[in-house]
């Protein structure tokens, strides 16, 4: 599914509104920290509101911390905003989620109408969900471990692109010094920053920083640059690599993850900037096991392995007879038969499996097995082993991934207009989410949300 806000960044003037709609299966939310520090979906706090202020719930200034709490599909969060200036947002359950909003002087010219942005919304979309289909159309089966009596096979839990980007950087004023910049995250720790340079005055020293916010509209405040590092080139070109340990991204878990939207970076000299790009990580998710259909022979492990940042997912076999937990229940989360022989008449259960994390069960019973992500049931994310009898000559099966054909609409927008309006949530309701919040905590899968601007009468 395409995963981002969109569409990315929205210019409106002060004293208007937006609406944003969640218009995923996944929940999300719509959060600002204004440069405070932050907390992620594994916060206690994460799926409740937070109010800009008690006064003026859904009015801000640029210095609160707002946030919808959780919603769900078809639900609404709107903010009017009142102080020009440049404000990144995020979703706290979804590293990388991140979107742009450049709030004008009133009165000030719009550069785009609502019904323009609905186009960008859409061609924004189609980029991310290309990216997807291109990456699971190149992505290779894991190795398999061959031997005598027993193989190996691997099963990717949820997938995503490779974690690269790469930007212009255009000369700023008359420096006549321009680029690009490659990012890519090479470790959960650390992001590699290569930047090839022409323009420059040989002698001169030069720095690179990366900043929150829009290389148009300038930086977000609240928030400080990222220093990359510095040169001094001896000739009018210059390449260099670096590397970045910290967030990228205004909410993280335990690996840097690229924002979709709302960093850009600068190369300056003394206090002038010379050149300037955005950077945008071309975002999506698969929720699928790839392969859907693994076949083996009795005597043979899968080795299940999550391989997707912006999502956490379960590997689990209901035995017959047996409901399907409830994500978020004990039972969800309760590990059971990790590296053990599969038996049919239990329950087994990987528990929630964060990025890098593996389940392993041996299979010595011919029989196809139905597994299930208890996460994303509802939407189908269902894989199967198929166990063949060990013939006394064996031979290695090859399992092929089957093209994922993914479609995702993003319905039309409506001029709407709010004021002041907040989200109310009975008791009962919050109690019930809370329940599951684990799920949604961990449910990190692609959404498309519409920013809907509207001008105050």
């Amino acid at each position: 599914e395409a995963f981002g806000f969109y569409p990315h960044m929205i210019v409106i003037d002060a004293g208007d509104t937006i609406v944003w709609t969640v218009t995923s299966a996944e929940p999300h939310t719509v959060t600002f920290f204004s440069g405070k520090p932050s907390f992620n979906g594994l916060s206690p706090i994460a799926v409740f509101p937070i109010p800009c202020s008690q006064s003026a719930p859904n009015v801000y200034n640029g210095s609160e911390v707002c946030s919808s709490g959780l919603l769900v599909q078809g639900e609404q969060y709107s903010l009017t905003f009142t102080t020009p200036g440049v404000y990144v947002y995020t979703c706290v359950l979804h590293p990388g989620l991140q979107g742009v909003v450049v709030v004008q002087p009133k009165g000030a010219p719009y550069p785009y109408t609502q019904e323009q942005y609905n186009v960008i919304a859409q061609q924004e979309m189609a980029m991310d969900l290309q990216a997807v289909q291109t990456a699971v159309d190149s992505y290779q089966v894991g190795p398999t471990s061959v031997s005598v009596n027993s193989s190996v096979y691997r099963v990717a839990v949820g997938y995503q692109p490779q974690e690269i980007t790469t930007a212009s950087l255009s000369p700023v004023g008359n420096s006549g010094v321009s680029g690009n910049v490659t990012v890519q995250v090479v470790s959960p720790q650390t992001a590699q920053v290569k930047v090839s340079l022409s323009g420059l005055t040989p002698g001169k020293s030069y720095s690179v920083q990366l900043l929150f916010g829009s290389s148009q509209y300038g930086e977000a405040t609240g928030y400080s640059p990222i220093n990359i590092g510095s040169f001094t080139p001896t000739s009018t070109s210059y390449s260099a690599s670096f590397l970045v340990h910290q967030n990228l991204s205004l909410v993280a878990y335990t690996w840097i993850e690229l924002p979709m939207a709302g960093l850009y970076m600068n190369v300056n000299t003394g206090s002038n900037t010379v050149a300037s790009g955005d950077i945008m990580f071309t975002d999506g998710g698969i929720m699928g096991f790839l392969p859907s259909v693994v076949t083996i022979y009795a005597g043979d492990t899968v080795v299940w392995t999550e391989l997707e940042q912006n999502d956490v997912h379960t590997v689990t076999y209901v035995p017959p007879g047996m409901p399907i937990p409830e994500f978020g229940t004990p039972q969800s989360f309760e590990a059971i038969g990790n590296n053990s022989v599969f038996d049919p008449s239990q329950y087994h259960n990987s528990g929630p499996l964060v990025y890098g994390q593996s389940y392993a069960l041996t299979f010595d019973k011919p029989g196809v097995y139905t597994f299930v992500c208890l996460v994303h049931d509802e939407i189908g994310m269902y894989g199967y082993v198929n166990v063949l009898p060990r013939p006394s000559s064996t031979t290695h099966i090859v399992n092929q991934v089957t093209t994922v054909m993914q479609q995702t609409t993003l319905p039309g927008t409506t001029l709407i207009q709010h004021y002041n309006t907040t989200i109310s949530t009975s008791t009962g309701d919050m109690l019930a989410r809370v329940a599951a919040v684990i799920g949604i905590l961990f449910g990190v899968v692609a959404l498309a949300i519409a920013a809907v601007a509207t001008r105050r009468r």
